[in-house]
């Protein structure tokens, strides 16, 4: 800015949190139907799921590529292959 260049801003329509703070990983779901435990993901030592993801048994094994908040580890969105 103080070499004279211009500010770009993006219109708020177009914003989304976690575009600006966001982390994009990829995991394993986790789970076991034969001995009863739900799928789930790891992240940072810690086991996530949600009430979808607890219900698709058939998900375990697969990859999951997630768009973390960096600055709320409660919202995740998780997309298939």
């Amino acid at each position: 800015m103080e070499k004279g260049v211009p500010v770009r801003y993006l219109k708020e329509e177009y914003r989304d949190e976690y575009t600006f703070a966001s982390l994009k990983i990829t995991r394993k779901v986790k789970g076991s139907i034969k001995h009863g435990r739900r799928p789930y993901i790891n992240y940072e030592g810690a086991e996530y799921t949600n009430e979808v993801l607890a219900r698709m048994f058939d998900l375990t094994g697969e990859q999951l590529h997630l768009v973390i908040n960096i600055n709320d580890l409660r919202y995740v969105k998780a997309f298939l292959e």
